[in-house]
């Protein structure tokens, strides 16, 4: 039964009761004693998926290694009697069932690597990103659009970063302890001084780093 209905049957429902003499003092009847234990319906509670899964090594989401390195992954997760899988978030169907709590996956090329781990089909995952870096391959200037150079902005302000980004994701570091991610993104920072904005892309195909920096000031 829809609300609509229940809008006139419960004032009718009081109504009977005031005039056979129910006090007001008593305790009300319950929906249940009336038959009516549906007519409101129930609030539906989420279903919480007990499953659980964490990368524990790498400790951090992103590693940055060399051409021909390799990386240990270190896993817990519950049901442990259910074995996850892990895969190249890049191509997500060719999965590798994992037999312990860890695995070692060997990066011969350079690039930018996305290296996942899920308990199920649609079950909990974490992700790590592996940046594969040649040293021997120059650094290219990344151009930062946004802020320019020297400008000046208040505590708390918000600031739009911006780069000239090609082929890769572009991290901030903002020379408080703080990074962000993102080609375009906006922060704000807490307290006055002279910051040097750092801003680093690695070309996901190639592994080509690119650096931009500017200075700031915060008023």
């Amino acid at each position: 039964m829809n609300r609509a209905v229940t809008g006139w049957i419960l004032p009718a429902l009081a109504a009977l009761m005031v005039q056979f003499g129910a006090s007001t003092a008593s305790a009300a009847p319950s929906l249940a004693s009336w038959g009516l234990e549906g007519l409101l319906g129930e609030d539906k509670k989420e279903e919480v998926d007990p499953r659980w899964l964490r990368i524990l090594k790498p400790d951090t989401r992103m590693v940055t290694i060399k051409p021909g390195e390799s990386v240990t992954f270190e896993l817990d997760w519950f049901p442990a009697d259910k074995s996850p899988h892990w895969y190249a978030a890049t191509a997500p169907r060719e999965r590798v069932a994992i037999d312990s709590k860890s695995f070692t996956v060997r990066f011969a090329k350079p690039g930018v690597f996305f290296i996942g781990a899920q308990l199920g089909r649609k079950g909990p995952r974490e992700v790590r990103e592996i940046h594969v870096i040649d040293p021997k391959m120059p650094v290219t200037p990344l151009t930062i659009l946004q802020p320019k150079a020297g400008r000046k902005f208040k505590v708390g302000e918000r600031i739009a970063l911006n780069a000239d980004s090609g082929v890769g994701d572009v991290v901030w570091v903002l020379g408080n302890g703080r990074e962000v991610r993102g080609t375009f993104v906006h922060v704000a920072y807490p307290e006055p001084g002279a910051y040097t904005l750092r801003a680093v892309e690695v070309n996901r195909m190639t592994g080509q780093v690119s650096e931009g920096e500017v200075e700031i000031v915060i008023e």
